[in-house]
């Protein structure tokens, strides 16, 4: 006997917007509402009219009671078969702090005939796999909005300090309010400080945002470990030299090659090589050194004479924001270098991990795939290039 489709979808009872909808659910729309967007959509804008106000009240009914509501024989005008009866189950998820509450629906086509109590079990079973499925999804779904609303709070707080630097420095010069030379001179390089600050911020975020909806290209090949550690110490040399540190660089003599592309690796070194001196005093010393690490791989290594990660800070380095612990001492840090180095690292076939000791120092281990040792799956063996879209 075939299987009856179980139409799904998660609601946010204030309006009634959709945020998780099945292909199920979709199926049984109209023509005219099957191909347009759901998520976002409000669902009486979906399923109008004649039913709006059963609905309304058999939502309301399950979030007063807290537990599963049913209504039978339910029709709906905007359907592929209006003529068509379907049971509609409205079952609470979740409620956050805001009193924000989200509703699964589910929308079952009503048999002709009465099923036997043996179909009956089957799809009660089959049900309750369905909404321990979308439980799942909707709580990765919640963490997924929460993570994000930290977020957008996070980087709003880390744009302030530099956007007000600019701002407050901006006006005092359009105003006349300085006169020295040398302190314009020191006012000017605090806005471009600053204005450097934010674009980093941006240029990560928006990388960010690239890799989650898969635009992010990567073009892989032969590259010189001496290479990247050359052109990721050029930026770096000119940090150092603004806070009286130094960056060393140590290439074995055999100078080995990565499979990797090299504009992102020699990104994810500097990235890493900012957050050392970040995090280094005055004086320190960065070093920057290339050796193998296995037969098919060679490590990168960025070691600091920083403040080093206390150990319970540790498990959150790679995660974006996570640098409060002592960054009021050596610089604004947000820990988002760190999360887009992570991702593009393992993006390439690599492993990136640090060793720790709290007032003494960091060093960070990028391993990346030894040329002509890793072929990597997706590429295509036919391509003059190695291009993988990510």
């Amino acid at each position: 006997m075939a299987q009856i489709p179980v139409g799904t979808v998660i609601i946010e009872m204030a309006d009634a917007t959709i945020r998780v909808a099945n292909q199920a659910f979709r199926a049984f729309l109209a023509e005219p509402y099957r191909d347009r967007p759901l998520r976002g959509s409000c669902l009486f804008d979906i399923l109008p009219a004649r039913n709006e106000d059963a609905l309304i009240a058999l939502m309301q009914e399950a979030i007063s009671t807290d537990s599963p509501v049913c209504r039978s024989g339910m029709r709906f005008p905007h359907i592929s078969d209006p003529a068509i009866a379907w049971d509609v189950e409205s079952v609470p998820v979740f409620a956050d702090q805001q009193q924000s509450t989200l509703l699964m629906l589910t929308f079952r086509r009503v048999r002709e005939s009465a099923a036997s109590s043996s179909e009956a079990i089957q799809e009660r079973q089959q049900l309750t796999e369905r909404i321990e499925e979308m439980q799942t999804l909707n709580d990765g779904l919640i963490a997924a909005i929460q993570q994000k609303h930290q977020f957008i709070i996070a980087m709003s707080h880390r744009l302030r300090t530099p956007l007000t630097t600019v701002v407050g420095f901006g006006e005092m010069l359009a105003a006349g309010e300085v006169d020295d030379p040398a302190d314009r001179h020191m006012i000017f390089g605090d806005i471009v400080t600053a204005g450097q600050v934010m674009l980093g911020l941006i240029e990560d975020m928006i990388a960010l945002a690239r890799l989650d909806a898969g635009s992010l290209r990567l073009m892989r090949a032969d590259i010189s470990v001496a290479d990247v550690l050359d052109g990721a110490s050029e930026r770096l040399d000119v940090l150092a030299a603004s806070r009286q540190q130094r960056v060393v660089i140590e290439i074995p003599a055999d100078d080995p090659h990565i499979f990797a592309d090299e504009r992102w690796t020699i990104e994810i070194v500097l990235k890493l090589g900012m957050n050392a001196l970040r995090f280094s005093p005055t004086g320190g010393t960065i070093t920057l050194r290339g050796r193998e690490s296995d037969p098919t791989h060679i490590a990168i290594e960025i070691r600091d004479t920083g403040v080093g990660i206390r150990p319970e800070d540790q498990a959150k380095v790679f995660q974006g924001f996570s640098q409060e612990m002592d960054a009021s001492k050596t610089g604004h840090g947000t820990g988002l270098e760190l999360a887009l180095a992570k991702r593009l690292v393992e993006l390439q076939g690599g492993t990136i991990t640090f060793e720790s000791t709290h007032s003494i120092g960091t060093t960070f281990t990028v391993t990346l795939p030894k040329s002509g040792v890793t072929q990597d799956a997706r590429l295509s063996p036919t391509s003059p290039g190695v291009i993988i879209d990510i």
